[in-house]
């Protein structure tokens, strides 16, 4: 509309200009008659004619000057009008764009608070899944808890990631131009509220769902430790009459000790990567080996240990040794070994057999031993064993 009212300013401007040059130039023109009527010798009557003309163009002048300086005054204040107009919507277009911000920055902090949480329920989650795995006791959380904790992290998820949408569209005039402003600042705050809202919600969910993990895996922590202590007894008593020979630990390849027969993999053949219990998809030819030794000697059972090195905590290193323990546990009962010969127990990095100031060290001290005993000694030591 300013544009218009300029174009309408300058097209009056021009008009009066040249409505002026031709006012101007039919005065000179009708004076030159008049000197010309003089010069010829015209009547006195037809001079006065003349003159009359001229005074009457005259005035039709004046009365355009007059009428055109009038509506250039008009569409000036039509155009100031219009100027402080837009001032005013571009003013009231930034403060809704200053309130979307603040908006969007009240949504980045809560949506940051909430992944804080999650991580620390993760972690504590982690602890409590090792927890169970270390007694035995579950191999999974009941099937109501895990669908509510699903649900409740989808939900989380989901309204954690909505985002808001806003359209843009070219307006032709700037009172809509205003309006849409206003709508939209007004659905945004809206929309901003509901999620705050609905996120406030999902965080106090979250930290009800964490409080309950934490007096959850405090509620193991003691069972846990009885079991160490009671796996620790079971390691300190001594072993005799095992029944087996050097001959049989030459057979299979393995060590004869105190506590049976110690078959060790090779470094090349079973090594674990760094904080972690699973088995490589390759060929395990020594275990192999001792599944078809143990079924030509029914009488034999196997005791696994898992190991780690020392670059974690105990907390994490006694959990992930029993995993790793489990791991090849679980291979020997899929090469059709009984599950209630097999039983698998973790050490943690208590007894490492290399260096872990060195990342050859820290490689062989991740590993897992087989201890080939007869059924007798077996049930005398009554190690922490893990069934199907």
């Amino acid at each position: 509309m300013m544009i218009t009212a300029r174009n309408n300013i300058r097209h009056l401007i021009a008009t009066t200009i040249a409505t002026a040059t031709i006012a101007i130039a039919s005065l000179a023109f009708q004076a030159n008659s008049i000197a010309s009527s003089e010069a010829e010798g015209l009547s006195a009557e037809e001079r006065t004619r003349l003159e009359r003309q001229l005074d009457i163009a005259r005035e039709e002048r004046d009365a355009l000057v007059l009428e055109t300086q009038g509506q250039i005054v008009e569409l000036t204040e039509t155009l100031e009008n219009q100027r402080a107009m837009l001032a005013r919507q571009r003013d009231e277009l930034e403060a809704a764009k200053s309130l979307q911000a603040d908006a969007e920055a009240q949504i980045t902090g809560l949506t940051e608070a909430l992944e804080a949480e999650r991580a620390a329920l993760a972690a504590l989650r982690e602890e409590l899944d090792a927890a169970k795995t270390d007694l035995a006791e579950a191999e999974a959380e009941p099937k109501a808890v895990a669908e509510a904790e699903a649900v409740a992290e989808a939900e989380a998820e989901a309204e954690a990631e909505a985002e808001a949408e806003a359209d843009a569209e070219e307006r032709k005039q700037l009172e809509r131009q205003l309006s849409i402003a206003r709508e939209e600042r007004d659905a945004l705050v809206l929309q901003t509220e509901t999620q705050i809202a609905e996120l406030t919600e999902a965080l106090e969910a979250e930290r009800s769902a964490l409080t309950a993990l934490r007096d959850e895996l405090a509620s193991t922590k003691p069972a846990l430790a009885k079991a160490e202590a009671e796996a620790e007894a079971e390691a300190d008593q001594p072993v005799s009459n095992l029944g087996l020979s050097q001959e049989d630990a030459d057979e299979i390849g393995g060590q004869l000790t105190e506590t049976g027969i110690l078959v060790e993999f090779e470094p090349d053949e079973l090594s674990f990567d760094s904080a972690s219990a699973v088995l490589p998809t390759t060929n395990l030819p020594t275990l192999d080996r001792v599944a078809q030794w143990l079924e030509d000697r029914p009488e034999i059972n196997v005791r696994i240990e898992g190991h780690t090195d020392s670059l974690g905590s105990p907390e994490i290193n006694q959990p992930l040794s029993q995993q790793r323990a489990e791991a090849v546990r679980q291979a020997l009962i899929d090469r059709d070994i009984a599950a209630e010969r097999v039983v698998a127990q973790g050490a943690g990095s208590t007894q490492p057999i290399a260096d872990n100031a060195t990342p050859e060290g820290q490689r062989r001290n991740r590993r897992v031993e087989i201890y080939l005993m007869t059924a007798q000694q077996d049930k005398a030591s009554a190690p922490n064993e893990v069934s199907d």
